[in-house]
């Protein structure tokens, strides 16, 4: 089993505006090191809380379909949509109709991808990647779609970051502020998949 993002965000969670006023910072001269603060403080909410925040397109490569007939479970929620193809037994590949051969039942917490009402899943051939789900997941395509709490606790991530740019061994460790933890506790995902 592998997953791979094909497509990355178009945009960040936060913008470089919003962000510069809640460090209070008018110089332009920080500005592509706070936009990459951005980044690496949406990447870790993203594996802390195993979603994606943002939309972007994933590949879940399996060996095969689920036996008995049985759900595909899609990592990183929410799910926008889903696309089935696999390797038949003489080696081509085939794409699986939404509705008609498979359905997506997704919320924000899960995603699963299940044979259609009296379908069951075709046979693939027996190849490492026989299976491959090509998904869409996050939020939206905008910042303001990702939930507030998240976006407040990426500002104060990247405040972190900024401030405590290097660990130095005359000074004691800092630690991420708590506030972070709590704002993320009601978005983490338990189990990837």
């Amino acid at each position: 089993m592998r997953l791979t993002r094909t497509k990355a965000p178009e945009v960040e969670p936060v913008t470089l505006a919003e962000t510069k006023r809640h460090l209070r910072v008018d110089d332009p001269d920080d500005d592509a090191l706070i936009e990459n603060l951005i980044t690496a403080a949406r990447e870790h909410v993203e594996e802390v809380c195993r979603r994606q925040l943002l939309t972007a397109t994933w590949i879940l490569s399996l060996p095969g379909f689920p036996a008995g007939g049985g759900a595909i479970r899609l990592p990183r929620p929410p799910c926008q949509e889903a696309e089935v193809k696999y390797v038949d037994s003489i080696g081509t590949t085939q794409e699986l109709t939404a509705v008609t051969d498979y359905q997506v039942t997704a919320d924000d917490w899960t995603a699963e991808v299940s044979p259609a009402y009296g379908k069951s899943w075709p046979a693939a051939r027996a190849v490492p990647e026989a299976v491959l789900v090509e998904f869409e997941a996050g939020y939206g395509d905008e910042g303001a779609n990702v939930p507030a709490s998240i976006r407040a606790a990426i500002l104060l991530l990247v405040g972190h970051l900024y401030e405590n740019r290097e660990a130095t061994a005359g000074e004691a460790l800092k630690v991420v502020p708590m506030a972070v933890d709590s704002l993320l506790a009601p978005y983490r995902v338990m189990e990837e998949f």
